[in-house]
């Protein structure tokens, strides 16, 4: 959020909940020094709320923090699992109207997991949970609010996201907000696998993996392993390893790697079995698609951006 209101973003929808007393003390003071500052967090339990406004009301709040209602699932991460736990907050949420202001209902599906990526009624239960705790709020609960805000956002299933949510039914304005965490990129590995599900399901695009890591063939010591200029300090691996892409040669252009695989990392080395077919000599460039986009941008300050010709054209920096 910082580094947001830094480089000048007028609105930020801060999707966790704003905990501890210098955080709240941060929040209070932009929300007080740019009256057009339009902020939002989340809420799913009443202590919360109470420690939220104790610190606003501490601080000199001057107009209402906007928060969203975070529903929940069992075996999830944050958010109301219960009615009664909604009931609880929306109580609690009247009490500190003078600091506090309902704005919406949120909630995040990206973490379920469907096994094989086609059964997606746990999914989908979900989503209309989420409409079912909107319908038995009132527009009293959401106070002057002229529009009010439903969210969900994961990058493998914002296709259901934008279905199910765009029929919310409510006597306010309803504005229907994705998160996909991989706008700009997502990885060569699981999230391509659910894309390339929801193409099935009928989404009408195919996303294209923007992010690649290149390295060096560094040794061929044994004849179907290559040790690569890459390891654990350059590409992620917590959600799998690093997926060989192509090779460049010095003189001999690119070709494909079909069968190769990146199979153990350590801090600076990359293990790749060279597969049947696969042409590598010592000195070739490897381009390997990331597992993991988060961690990706983790590890990497400034991130070149290259043309189709890998002529670099631009650069970004990271802050994270």
């Amino acid at each position: 959020m910082q580094v947001y209101r830094r480089y000048g973003v007028p609105r930020i929808l801060m999707v966790n909940q704003v905990v501890g007393r210098q955080n709240l003390r941060y929040v209070v003071e932009q929300l007080n020094g740019d009256r057009d500052f339009d902020f939002y967090c989340l809420v799913d339990s009443a202590a919360a709320i109470r420690q939220m406004a104790d610190y606003a009301r501490e601080y000199g709040l001057q107009r209402p923090i906007q928060v969203l209602l975070e529903v929940g699932f069992k075996g999830g991460r944050t958010g109301c699992r219960t009615m009664a736990a909604v009931d609880d907050v929306v109580s609690e949420l009247a009490s500190a109207g003078d600091v506090i202001v309902l704005s919406g209902v949120e909630g995040f599906e990206g973490i379920i997991d469907t096994a094989d990526g086609t059964d997606l009624s746990f999914v989908n239960t979900f989503l209309e949970t989420i409409l079912e705790h909107l319908s038995k709020l009132s527009s009293v609960d959401f106070g002057n609010r002229e529009e009010i805000v439903i969210s969900a956002g994961g990058s493998f299933y914002f296709d259901r996201v934008t279905e199910i949510l765009n029929r919310a039914e409510f006597p306010l304005p309803v504005r229907t907000v994705i998160r996909s965490g991989c706008y700009l990129t997502h990885d060569s590995r699981s999230c391509e696998i659910f894309h390339a599900r929801a193409i099935e399901r009928g989404l009408p695009m195919r996303l294209r993996a923007a992010l690649e890591v290149w390295s060096y063939v560094q040794s061929i010591p044994e004849p179907d392993l290559a040790l690569l200029t890459m390891g654990k300090r350059d590409c992620p691996f917590d959600a799998g390893y690093a997926v060989p892409l192509k090779r460049r040669r010095p003189g001999d252009g690119a070709a494909p790697l079909n069968q190769c695989e990146i199979f153990e990392l350590h801090d600076q080395h990359g293990f790749m079995r060279i597969g049947k077919g696969d042409d590598l000599q010592v000195g070739d460039m490897v381009a390997s698609g990331i597992s993991h986009p988060c961690t990706a941008f983790d590890k990497w300050q400034f991130i070149p951006v290259v043309d189709d010709e890998y002529n670099v054209t631009d650069g970004i920096l990271t802050f994270f």
